[in-house]
């Protein structure tokens, strides 16, 4: 019977004192810098066993490059596959998170297969040392998650670490109401007041007499606007520079619009050149966003 083929190859050339071998699939010998042939196999098995895929995977660092990159993070892939929702803002939003504490950090460099529930939390822990109890912290952590959970899903590893680990606290500045006084410093009756001019008190007029948040008051459209009803019909939101969709959560809603709104959002429309029920209440002059 044949013997079978060794993974590597040595070989001694003339003129020289050190053997070089070769490695299956390469295509030139590298020296082993050893005189005995018992040293340069040794040189050849470390190599052989170095280039062998090591049975815990990657490094998480390795694993995670490609998450919360909209074009070849598999968590977003899947989900939109599955017609669940997910904005470019938020995928934006945590690959910036992932870069800037997850790649920065020691957790980075542990193979996938071999983490552990505390290596979770010890980096939880340095990054509150850093951090503070903070939102940042929580998003952090959440980053982490989502790509074990996905790895486990997708059955790359064995078990999920992140099991058990619950969402960290996080200190918030309560956020309060204006008094009828401030309302009234900020919104004198004749506009434009500290804002500059009638757009720029409009806007956070909306802002502060309706809840409407930054994106959807900038994708208000006239349609949405009832001056009959005295009502605000809040459909889209804008997510990203280029990106609209719904509200956040993907629920639209009526709010109220006090007279005061409604009255000076008739004095942007008599004063706008875009006054089509398509478009933009707030926008350029030639009705760009």
């Amino acid at each position: 019977m044949a013997r079978p083929a060794e993974p590597f190859s040595l070989i001694k050339r003339p003129k020289t004192k050190f053997w070089y071998y070769k490695l299956g699939g390469w295509k030139g010998y590298k020296s082993t810098g050893k005189t005995l042939k018992s040293d340069a196999i040794t040189v050849a098995l470390e190599a052989l066993d170095s280039e062998r895929p090591d049975p815990s995977g990657p490094t998480l660092r390795k694993y995670a490059a490609p998450f919360f990159i909209w074009e070849s993070c598999p968590h977003v892939k899947r989900l939109l596959s599955e017609g669940k929702s997910i904005t470019r803002y938020h995928v934006k939003d945590m690959r910036r998170i992932l870069e800037r504490h997850l790649f920065t950090d020691a957790i980075a460099e542990v193979r996938v297969g071999k983490l552990k529930r505390s290596h979770i939390l010890d980096y939880r822990e340095r990054l509150v040392e850093k951090e503070g109890y903070t939102r940042t912290v929580q998003k952090a952590v959440g980053v982490v998650k989502t790509i074990l959970k996905e790895a486990y899903f997708r059955e790359d590893i064995s078990r999920d670490p992140t099991v058990g680990i619950g969402t960290s606290r996080y200190e918030s500045n309560e956020v309060g109401a204006f008094t009828a006084d401030e309302l009234n410093t900020l919104f004198p009756a004749k506009p434009p007041g500290p804002w500059g001019d009638l757009n720029g008190y409009a806007v956070f007029l909306t802002a502060a007499t309706t809840g409407m948040r930054r994106g959807e008051i900038l994708a208000l459209t006239w349609e949405c606007v009832d001056f009959k009803t005295q009502v605000i019909d809040v459909r889209r939101a804008w997510k990203d520079r280029h990106e609209l969709g719904k509200p956040k959560w993907g629920k639209t809603r009526v709010t109220p619009m006090p007279q005061r709104l409604s009255e000076t959002l008739r004095k942007v429309q008599r004063k706008s050149n875009n006054t089509k029920p398509g478009d933009l209440v707030f926008c350029y002059a030639d009705g760009r966003r």
